[in-house]
């Protein structure tokens, strides 16, 4: 079985499915040849590994409200609000970032998200 070849924007759109077990044999197989080739992907992928390991080991017990989720869910789903929100939370920056600039890479998402997650969790706790 021959397997299509990856450069490494191709592979990094392919890693978050990968690590969610998302991905069709073939894609599997064409991510997995080129992160053995690449190290910088490979790096990329460890930490995406390793990011979901600790979510689901210490974020086991939490149940997310579900008007919290649905927000959240809205907020993911509707690129126009996630660009206000990302303009408001990066206003301040000294940098000048275009709202095309945030999303150009998924990673930036993931990581939008895994911060609003962590605001939420930090608030339960404060709470509690």
């Amino acid at each position: 079985m021959n397997s299509r070849t990856l450069n490494c924007r191709e592979a990094q759109d392919l890693i978050t499915l990968q690590v969610d077990h998302r991905l069709s044999d073939d894609d599997c197989l064409a991510l997995q040849n080129h992160l053995h080739k690449c190290p910088l992907c490979e790096n990329e992928y460890k930490t995406e590994m390793e990011v979901k390991e600790l979510l689901s080991k210490h974020c086991k017990s939490v149940k997310i409200p579900d008007k919290l989720n649905y927000k959240i869910t809205e907020l993911l789903t509707n690129p126009e609000k996630m660009a206000n929100l990302s303009a408001s939370l990066l206003e301040n920056s000294p940098k000048a970032i275009t709202t095309q600039s945030v999303f150009d890479k998924k990673r930036n998402l993931a990581a939008l998200t895994l911060c609003l997650i962590l605001i939420f969790l930090a608030s339960v706790y404060f709470l509690v």
